[in-house]
């Protein structure tokens, strides 16, 4: 199974992460920055797809299988934070 993921190397420190960030001020309007509210579980998270759902499932396996090529951990990281998932 390992070859069915996309390898992420880890990083063992995080030495030096303060050259790679920087921050700006949060000017009017502001953006929130605070949460009012937990997650509420949701019986949908553990379900499991059924037979059409798993069609569609299917597609976008294929599609991911011929971009595999272009698909790296930044590609994920990107379209995780872009889709706010």
């Amino acid at each position: 199974m390992v070859r069915e993921y996309i390898q992420v190397p880890l990083n063992m420190s995080l030495k030096g992460w303060n050259a790679k960030w920087f921050y700006i001020r949060n000017v009017e309007p502001s953006l929130s920055t605070g949460i009012d509210h937990l997650a509420v579980p949701s019986a949908n998270w553990l379900a499991r797809p059924n037979s059409l759902e798993m069609t569609q499932v299917d597609e976008l396996l294929q599609i991911l299988g011929q971009m595999r090529s272009n698909l790296n951990e930044v590609g994920v990281a990107i379209n995780f934070i872009l889709h706010q998932i």
